[in-house]
């Protein structure tokens, strides 16, 4: 262990969150960790034990936030950012096009010795050119211009690219990114105490429960989910046992409950608006299989799903689409089926009734959980900080 303590600044904009900021805690005392966030964050996070600064944002109204990205192409600019960033050994940013990634970039400036790791979770080619700009054929030449050039300057002058799946690599490449600056270092999982006590709800007892966890949003495909749900129940022996439970909010959650009562699916559909992060394992424990059916389209397909891996993590099977790096991320673990699809995600849910198959699948979670390793994530993350010092 090196004596030498390394200052680490990790910058997260408005997206600081649980499923992150906790595997920073097992890295070991060597690093001297700061947190810089925006005023506002976008999610709700646990307490940490290392200093948080909340930098005046870009991001903190809806008035600066439109006006800095539709105007100059910055996204979440926080201000003064570089000057805090003068005394520090290792600033570690997220995502290339984030213009927090540029300004770090930039304070290598004022600090020489200063080096900058990006990790990238983005995975979709031509964002910036597929209609990026509302109500617009395609974003106007100069923002175009912008945006592009604070991806080039970050390409150039960032010091190491962590991207979480092999797609996201590919898109870095194409940015312009140096190879030999790219390594897939994929995340580690951080799964709330088990021994918190928490009461399920009361429709889960005595029920085979499926899962849905993610943002009531189209491309996350949650029509389909539904669609293929009652198919499913319509092939199943066993349909009275059945139970869908889905966590999420989002502006399509009137429109699935309306589906619900008017199909005759209560008893067989249960909304949960929200659970926390402490919340979730208990869920995953009652879980016989997890759905997810994102759908592509021209400027977002699935990045990674911090949800499969956790539910991989905690031992429960997959049912997704081919979409992204769902592939990726699922691996043995779960049954793909085609986006839009829900004949075939029913056949899917269905082919989950055969002991043989499901009990694979199993088998499959305890193989791909140890890519997940939270020991091995925080390893891997300290070693590249080492190296580039």
């Amino acid at each position: 262990m090196s004596s030498k303590k390394i200052t680490v600044a990790q910058i997260r904009g408005n997206g600081l969150s649980d499923r992150e900021t906790k595997t920073w805690k097992y890295f070991s005392d060597d690093f001297i960790q700061t947190v810089f966030s925006a005023r506002k964050n976008t999610f709700k996070f646990s307490p940490l034990p290392f200093p948080i600064i909340a930098l005046r944002s870009s991001t903190d109204n809806f008035f600066s936030k439109n006006f800095y990205k539709y105007f100059f192409g910055q996204y979440q600019r926080m201000f003064g950012l570089e000057k805090k960033l003068a005394n520090f050994d290792i600033v570690h940013t997220c995502e290339i096009m984030n213009y927090y990634t540029y300004q770090a970039v930039a304070a290598k400036k004022i600090n020489k010795n200063l080096k900058v790791l990006v990790t990238v979770w983005d995975n979709s080619f031509g964002r910036f050119e597929c209609n990026y700009w509302p109500g617009f054929k395609m974003p106007p030449r100069y923002w175009r211009r912008q945006i592009t050039n604070i991806i080039k300057e970050n390409a150039a002058g960032v010091d190491k690219f962590l991207p979480v799946t092999n797609d996201a690599a590919e898109m870095l490449k194409y940015y312009g990114a140096p190879e030999e600056k790219i390594q897939v270092v994929e995340p580690g999982i951080v799964l709330a105490d088990l021994d918190i006590e928490i009461t399920l709800p009361y429709q889960l007892a005595g029920k085979e429960v499926y899962l849905m966890v993610n943002r009531l949003v189209k491309e996350k495909g949650v029509y389909d989910c539904l669609f293929g749900w009652q198919m499913y129940l319509s092939k199943t022996k066993t349909a009275e046992r059945k139970l869908l439970v889905i966590v999420g909010d989002g502006p399509e959650r009137q429109n699935l409950r309306r589906i619900v009562d008017e199909q005759n699916l209560k008893e067989h559909v249960v909304f949960i608006r929200q659970l926390s992060y402490n919340q979730m394992p208990a869920i995953y424990l009652a879980a016989k299989c997890l759905i997810l059916g994102s759908i592509p389209n021209s400027t977002w397909q699935e990045q990674f799903g911090y949800v499969l891996a956790e539910a991989i993590c905690a031992g429960v099977p997959i049912v997704a689409t081919y979409c992204g790096a769902i592939p990726e991320v699922v691996g043995e673990a779960g049954l793909l089926v085609p986006p839009a699809h829900p004949i075939d995600l029913s056949n899917a849910l269905l082919s989950m009734d055969n002991p043989v198959v499901y009990n694979k699948l199993k088998a499959g979670c305890k193989m791909e959980m140890e890519r997940f390793s939270v020991e091995k994530y925080a390893k891997n993350i300290s070693e590249i900080y080492r190296s580039l010092l």
